[in-house]
């Protein structure tokens, strides 16, 4: 454990007295252990920022799809996933399974159960945030259209009412 490796070096530190006998240190040096110290720190910090920063799935390929992909390839490979990963697809596939050694069949089963629904929830998510940014790109691109077609229409109307010589 990293936390209790800091207050042993802290303890060291503080002390200025290594714990045991002498001839069991015999290269020790305060500053290696100062410089230990700070590596412990800037570990023990960084896991830290690791752990509570939310991690991101790259959902495309979770999903098996390229981005920029079409809305029916998408509904299409999530309607194949859906039947081939289905929850209750896994718990029946437990009971049929014949155990050799002496497990708790009831533990597993659950474990199964577990297990499938965190993929079918985790597909879900995939799903919904690929269909959220496909919505979001046709309602930009869907601006777009509108405003190349205003200003088509804005630059006939200025040439119709240009007056002619």
């Amino acid at each position: 454990d990293l936390e209790h490796l800091k207050l042993l070096h802290e303890s060291i530190l503080r002390h200025q007295k290594l714990s045991g006998p002498i001839w069991k240190h015999p290269n020790a040096n305060f500053r290696d252990i100062h410089r230990n110290l700070q590596y412990l720190n800037s570990k023990i910090h960084t896991i830290k920022q690791r752990l509570s920063s939310p991690y991101t799935i790259d959902y495309y390929t979770l999903i098996g799809l390229r981005r920029g992909c079409k809305r029916t390839d998408v509904e299409w490979t999530h309607l194949l996933l859906y039947l081939r990963h289905r929850p209750e697809k896994a718990c029946h596939f437990v009971e049929r399974c014949e155990f050799v050694d002496e497990r708790d069949i009831d533990a597993v089963k659950d474990q199964a159960c577990v297990s499938a629904l965190m993929l079918y929830r985790l597909l879900q998510k995939a799903y919904t945030y690929i269909m959220t940014c496909i919505m979001e790109e046709e309602a930009e691109n869907q601006k777009q259209l509108k405003a190349i077609e205003a200003r088509k229409e804005e630059h006939n109307v200025q040439v119709n009412s240009v007056p002619k010589q």
